[in-house]
């Protein structure tokens, strides 16, 4: 018995004398090892951001941020290195992408993902230098089967951008295309009560490719009927709805990018304002733009094309 409490004695003591050097090698090793990870993340992330100097993780919990945006770095230098998460060819294409604090992108690289066309690795190259402004114009050339790539990886991109706006303090639109067409429908026909659905043709209407229907038969929501305008190589984009009967109910200018002072007055409620109540019989009474006369006629031709849409929808076409 003796020996047995000797034995356990001494096997104690040397698990504890075990324990207490792994504790003591941790207590030295633990901040080496998080040294060196702090390095290599430190690493991947100049690599974006060459000048960033040293990054600290934020907390974007209370924040609303782009959904692709994972996580967030606040380098010392006031820009923001963004991974992100986006759907290319397939889902999971991670991106690591740079905006310094002027909102221009420092750099991205694509991390890890699925792509197998290698249009991800083209992009890395090509959007160092752009800003929100400008993304659009980015050389897209790739290979005909790198489209959902390509996609995929400038809208990353755009939400890194957005993001960036949003830390700053700004405010950013984070609806979808569709999101925003549904608001706008809603907001042009209320009597809708936001039910809509979406109907494409099967014959060309000019400038309008789709338009929705009230699932109540209230009536029509048309964004488009845009007419395009030679002098500013732009399209005014118009909102419009009609009612069953064929009456504008409410009529707005989306966006337009007319000469300023002369043909911007379209964006005015005084001017697109007097198409509310108007029919396809006298949608064109309505006083001129000043100085403007092609401004004037092109709204009433995207006009026009709204009725047009509702009439080839209801196949009443001539």
């Amino acid at each position: 018995m003796s020996k047995f409490i000797k034995s356990t004695v001494a096997l104690v003591a040397i698990c504890a004398v075990m324990a207490l050097l792994l504790a003591v090698t941790n207590e030295i090793t633990a901040p080496l090892i998080a040294a060196n990870e702090s390095a290599k993340a430190n690493s991947a992330l100049l690599e974006v951001m060459p000048d960033g100097g040293n990054f600290e993780i934020v907390d974007t919990s209370s924040l609303e941020l782009p959904k692709s945006v994972t996580e967030v770095y606040r380098a010392s230098n006031g820009g923001y290195v963004f991974k992100l998460t986006a759907n290319g060819y397939k889902p999971g294409m991670v991106i690591m992408c740079g905006v310094d604090a002027n909102g221009v992108i420092t750099g991205s690289k694509y991390l890890s993902g699925s792509e197998t066309n290698g249009a991800e690795l083209i992009m890395d190259g090509r959007v160092p230098g752009a800003t929100l402004e400008n993304i659009d114009g980015v050389d897209t050339a790739t290979s005909p089967t790198a489209p959902l790539t390509v996609g995929g990886y400038l809208s990353a991109i755009k939400d890194a951008l957005n993001a960036a706006i949003i830390l700053g303090g700004g405010s950013v639109d984070l609806r979808t295309e569709e999101e925003i067409l549904q608001d706008n429908l809603a907001a042009a026909l209320p009597a809708a009560d936001g039910a809509f659905e979406k109907h494409f043709f099967a014959e060309i209407v000019d400038g309008v490719d789709a338009i929705s229907r009230a699932t109540n038969g209230v009536g029509y929501g048309i964004v488009g009927g845009n007419e395009y305008h030679p002098a500013s190589g732009e399209y005014i984009l118009i909102r419009a709805s009609i009612s069953a009967e064929g009456r504008i109910i409410d009529c707005l200018t989306l966006s337009q990018k007319e000469t300023d002072g002369i043909g911007s007055a379209c964006a005015d409620e005084t001017f697109y304002g007097q198409f509310d109540g108007k029919t396809e019989e006298n949608y064109g009474d309505i006083d001129a733009i000043s100085g403007a006369t092609m401004t004037t006629d092109g709204y009433k031709k995207a006009i026009l094309r709204a009725f047009a849409s509702v009439k080839m929808f209801e196949g009443r076409a001539e």
